[in-house]
């Protein structure tokens, strides 16, 4: 049994020793998310229980994906990312077969959609790329190509991102392809995104601020500062909602600035967010993992589930919450009431 131990230790520190290598080439974030392809692999989490006293349960409606990452969903179907086997997929939502959009997507993850199309960021140090497809299935097509895209979102006319390399970017591109726009440079880590009819807002990691910039080009503003480390933000009514993960808040302002109105505190890492008309939604991907939810006016905070592994990305439709968990390799699905 020793041997076997042994074993598995002097192969997994191999792979260790070549992933280091090979992450001065291609960025340690994605260094980060294939060692996670290497522990799940090697170590497989056994299946999430139900936590004692917890209703209704959290229920796998997909399991056996590597690394399934961004997770959308509309009224028929539930679309994600499998980032570990660089693949689009997408499943009905209440259940069914798994179709597969795309392969050979390297680095997919942050995932949005329309009414036609869904779009991805393929992340990848120098040879990113903006994709999209139709719902319906087809040939993926390039938007654009991008070093280092992180988070994305679409309006009815332009795909919108953040890039970490090689300066900072906020950038667009038109839904139906063309030159790509850069909205905003050197910024600080620019992450989490949002749009309205105006602005586009996105969260800065390094110098904690929340910035904006006309859609049409032009200065950028900060609308907010004093954050530590920003991560996924959303909007709504004219209001900016997003979480700290340093700061293990969630927290509100207004998208002209002002007061900053703390909803959560001593959150642990809360990462992805999203809102219905009268609460805030996120996910706590360390130590306990957990779903969690707050008033938009603040208050008590209300664990919806918990007993997760890394659970990430996640979508609030009307009735119910989905959301990504990385090491199971799960979609899974709580309704909100």
């Amino acid at each position: 049994m020793r041997k076997i131990h042994r074993r598995v230790l002097l192969t997994v520190l191999v792979i260790a020793i070549a992933l280091g290598v090979w992450a001065v080439n291609t960025g340690f974030r994605q260094l980060r998310l294939y060692s996670f392809i290497v522990y799940a692999r090697a170590f497989p989490p056994g299946p999430t229980p139900c936590a004692a006293g917890q209703k209704p349960c959290p229920v796998p409606i997909v399991t056996g994906q590597v690394l399934p990452c961004g997770v959308v969903a509309d009224a028929t179907h539930v679309y994600w990312a499998s980032f570990g086997d660089a693949a689009i997929r997408k499943m009905p939502i209440r259940g069914g077969p798994v179709v597969t959009l795309a392969t050979g997507q390297h680095g997919a993850c942050g995932v949005a959609m329309d009414d036609a199309n869904v779009y991805w960021t393929n992340f990848m140090i120098k040879h990113g790329s903006i994709m999209k497809i139709p719902k319906a299935g087809g040939t993926p097509v390039v938007l654009a190509r991008s070093a280092a895209p992180v988070m994305l979102l679409v309006d009815r006319t332009y795909v919108y991102w953040t890039a970490t390399k090689p300066h900072g970017l906020v950038m667009k591109v038109p839904i139906a392809g063309g030159d790509p726009v850069v909205l905003a440079s050197d910024q600080a880590a620019p992450y989490g995104m949002a749009v309205d009819s105006t602005y586009a807002y996105w969260t800065n990691r390094v110098d904690g601020t929340i910035m904006k910039v006309p859609l049409g080009g032009g200065q950028p503003i900060r609308v907010v500062s004093g954050q530590e480390d920003p991560r996924l933000m959303v909007l709504d009514s004219g209001k900016l909602y997003w979480t700290t993960s340093r700061g293990g808040t969630v927290a509100t302002a207004s998208v002209n600035g002002g007061e900053v109105k703390v909803l959560a505190t001593g959150q642990v890492d809360p990462f992805a967010l999203g809102v219905d008309r009268s609460h805030v939604y996120w996910t706590v991907n360390n130590g306990e993992g957990s779903i969690a939810r707050v008033s938009r006016e603040g208050g008590a905070v209300t664990i919806l589930a918990r007993g997760l592994n890394t659970p990430s990305i996640l979508t609030v439709k009307e009735s119910a919450i989905y959301w990504s968990e990385a090491l199971p390799g799960t979609i899974s699905v709580i309704p909100k009431n």
